[in-house]
């Protein structure tokens, strides 16, 4: 019983703090997000992320030099469910960050430190293939070798804005995720990989008054996860490539086109039957244009219900 429950945290996905109200965050790299989970288990995730480097930056803003010592506490509640018949997670997420950047804006040095709300994060991820719904109690189905799944998520304009400071821990917009995911499990090895499209709304009150407009993003990852001999415990690889994201202010394109690669690697391990832990890096590998960042974030995941 306990190697099953302590299963049931190791499989638990968790979505990392966004960091940016630009799409800084649009390569989040996550792990067996597709992952099986009981109907009616509830999870509760708090954690901590550090970033360095070129991050909460909006690319359309002609800052130069970027460098930023950014942190991020985050809370969110997980909540699975069936969905015509088939397994589905419901997320809400909330972060709270601070941080200080300094950089080069028109040959002058400037420095700034803010902290505050960031936007919250509602998503939904449906299994369409391969995952019918069940509960803790009853007998797992057997799993199928290939799953394919799908996920929306909206960022919505909560955090921290100001129209007169260049950085923001809020995006004073709308952000929506669309994603299809495709998972094959070979032994102790899920390989996956997703395809993403970023839609983002256009913030009207963008320094003092301009209008931001963004065009779509498209991000394609590549990930494999290794299960180890303990249940729960398991080690991940993940690589994603973003392309696209051009803004304009006031209807003028800038300079902006995406277009970099980023690398991550996880690690989850049970504490207890009802506890866990996961630690995160991301980093970024090749960059053309975008944002250049290094992400640590550990997470503590406490599950119930679901029986």
């Amino acid at each position: 019983m306990q190697a099953r429950l302590n299963d049931r945290v190791g499989r638990i996905p968790l979505v990392l703090a966004c960091l940016a109200a630009s799409s800084a965050h649009a390569q989040e790299l996550e792990p067996r997000k597709y992952a099986i989970v009981p109907v009616g288990t509830n999870i509760l995730s708090v954690g901590y992320a550090w970033s360095n480097g070129n991050v909460l930056l909006d690319p359309a803003l002609p800052i130069e030099d970027l460098d930023a010592n950014i942190q991020v506490g985050f809370a969110q509640f997980v909540r699975a469910f069936g969905l015509f018949g088939r397994s589905a997670k419901f997320a809400v997420m909330v972060p709270w960050s601070a941080g200080d950047w300094s950089g080069t804006l028109e040959g002058n040095v400037e420095t700034q430190y803010a902290s505050g709300m960031g936007d919250a994060h509602l998503g939904l991820e449906w299994n369409l293939y391969g995952a019918p719904a069940h509960a803790a109690a009853q007998s797992a189905p057997r799993r199928s070798e290939t799953q394919v799944g799908a996920s929306l998520r909206v960022s919505l304009p909560t955090g921290r804005y100001d129209n007169t400071e260049l950085l923001n821990l809020g995006s004073n917009r709308y952000t929506l995720r669309a994603e299809l995911g495709l998972a094959r499990t070979r032994n102790r090895w899920t390989y996956e990989a997703m395809a993403t499209v970023w839609f983002f709304t256009d913030n009207d009150d963008f320094l003092e008054g301009s209008r931001l407009s963004q065009r779509p993003l498209y991000v394609a990852k590549l990930g494999a996860a290794y299960s180890f001999d303990r249940p729960g415990v398991w080690a991940s690889l993940g690589v994603g490539f973003g392309e696209g994201g051009q803004t304009k202010v006031d209807g003028v394109p800038r300079n902006t086109q995406q277009n970099n690669w980023r690398l991550s690697v996880s690690f989850a391990y049970p504490l207890a039957p009802q506890h866990g832990l996961r630690l995160t890096y991301a980093t970024g590998i090749t960059l053309k244009a975008g944002s250049d960042f290094d992400t640590v974030a550990l997470a503590y995941l406490y599950t119930w219900g679901g029986s």
